[in-house]
């Protein structure tokens, strides 16, 4: 993926992270219908609970490891899955922000951490289009 050192070491720790969070998050919300958030929340989304929501956290909190266990493993698709954990970060908040609206500070800070790992990762596949580029304009 990529041959930069400290990018690789930035992205296993920010989806490490992230990921952590995620995958102890998504059960809790589910077990304490909220993690202290109001039920009322639910009521005008199209779910009648955390459950839904809990799941969904907890899918992208396996997913972000699973990024950062591919970047540690330099495995030939860890830019992609790394894209896609960034996305999916990105993704959670837009959706949460829409549904529940702006409600705290963190919304705003992880949806630009899952930035971060979507820019990162994408760093090594933009200079391999670039030099892929220069080649074709060499023939």
């Amino acid at each position: 993926m990529t041959d930069s050192r400290v990018t690789r070491i930035a992205l296993v720790v920010l989806e490490t992270l992230m990921g952590l969070a995620a995958v102890v998050s998504g059960p809790a919300l589910i077990a304490t219908n909220g993690l202290g958030m109001p039920a009322g929340w639910m009521e005008s989304s199209p779910f009648g609970s955390y459950m839904v929501p809990g799941l969904v956290l907890l899918a992208v909190g396996m997913f972000n490891l699973w990024g950062a266990v591919a970047v540690l493993r330099h495995h030939r698709s860890d830019a992609i899955i790394s894209m896609a954990a960034g996305l999916m970060w990105m993704g959670w908040f837009v959706v949460q922000v829409a549904i529940v609206g702006f409600v705290s500070w963190q919304q705003p800070f992880y949806f630009v951490i899952g930035l971060l790992i979507l820019g990162l990762s994408a760093l090594p596949l933009i200079g391999r289009f670039r030099a892929g580029m220069h080649l074709i304009g060499r023939s």
